[in-house]
């Protein structure tokens, strides 16, 4: 359900970039959306809550593109002056720009955590998938029991008529 939600936002952000590709109050609210989103997913497995490998990837992806995001921002912010406290602008700055600095600099600690829950989603994958190719192999050993019981039984039932 919460998925959805960022999604929505995301989805309408983007088409705001496309109206204005260089509005950067736009770019700063998607890379937090894209952060977001990429966290919430990783913090499912804290909170008990069902993920797939899927949703990891997609995470990790998120979080890069929030990543590029915030690199961009940065750039602009340096170009603009922001937080140099030797110039002064006429106007304020457009976006937070210390939290947009902040973001940027727990973004990688961020992707380095998802890459470590994609490979423990992988092993648990893994795992799963070897689990339910033994159910299998033990289900066709069973069948193929009975059906050798069977086949006994009808062969001794023969020899009595």
């Amino acid at each position: 359900m919460l998925d959805s939600h960022y999604q929505n936002c995301i989805s309408h952000l983007l088409n705001a970039l496309e109206l204005d590709s260089s509005n950067w109050v736009t770019k700063f609210n998607l890379a937090v959306i894209y952060k977001a989103f990429g966290t919430a997913v990783i913090n499912k497995l804290e909170k008990n809550q069902k993920r797939t490998l899927a949703d990891v990837v997609n995470a990790i992806e998120n979080l890069k593109r929030s990543e590029t995001l915030l690199e961009e921002l940065d750039g602009f912010s340096k170009e603009q002056g922001y937080g140099d406290k030797t110039k002064t602008r006429a106007k304020p700055p457009l976006f937070d720009y210390k939290k947009a600095q902040a973001y940027l600099a727990s973004i990688s600690a961020d992707i380095e955590k998802a890459e470590n829950h994609k490979a423990h989603e992988e092993q648990k994958q893994e795992k799963d998938s070897e689990k339910k190719k033994t159910t299998r192999e033990k289900a066709e050993l069973s069948q193929q029991e009975v059906a050798k019981k069977m086949v006994r039984t009808w062969e001794e039932r023969s020899d009595v008529y």
